[in-house]
């Protein structure tokens, strides 16, 4: 493992994060603190996008910390449908149809629990796509979107 992140191509593994072992969403959490602080960026524009088991995470850690994030969007991901209220967030989820990787079941739980107390939530469920989502979701228009978003001050 350990994963290479390239910023101002300064490598960045993050096993030698000083927060390796700890749990995921707080050693995640302590990373995009830092990567905040050091790029100095407007804590009203942090957005967070995983695909596959990243859009699992997506939606964990956005609901470990709902008030850290513009918004979210995950790609063939899930999460756990019963806690999905406290996401308030801007949220443009994404899963083809055909995915035998992960079942679009766990999208559409999550959308499905949103859908009451989330208006701004958005989904794209792609018909005759597989696990490969991101191919279709990550595009101009999306792009555009999440940069649109911003925190409620």
């Amino acid at each position: 493992f350990p994963r290479l992140l390239n910023f101002n191509r300064k490598p960045f593994r993050l096993a030698d994060h000083p927060t390796a072992g700890v749990p995921c969403d707080e050693s995640i959490n302590a990373f995009i603190d830092k990567m905040a602080e050091r790029f100095n960026a407007d804590e009203n524009r942090i957005y967070l996008c995983g695909l596959s088991m990243g859009g699992f995470g997506t939606w964990y850690t956005s609901m470990a910390y709902p008030d850290k994030f513009a918004a979210i969007v995950p790609c063939c991901g899930g999460g756990m449908a019963w806690n999905a209220r406290c996401l308030t967030m801007p949220i443009w989820a994404f899963h083809g149809l055909e995915d035998t990787c992960v079942t679009p079941v766990n999208t559409i739980e999550m959308v499905e629990a949103l859908k009451s107390t989330n208006l701004n939530l958005k989904c794209d469920l792609y018909e005759g796509v597989g696990h490969g989502s991101w191919g279709k979701a990550l595009s101009e228009q999306t792009l555009n979107w999440i940069l649109s978003q911003t925190k409620a001050e």
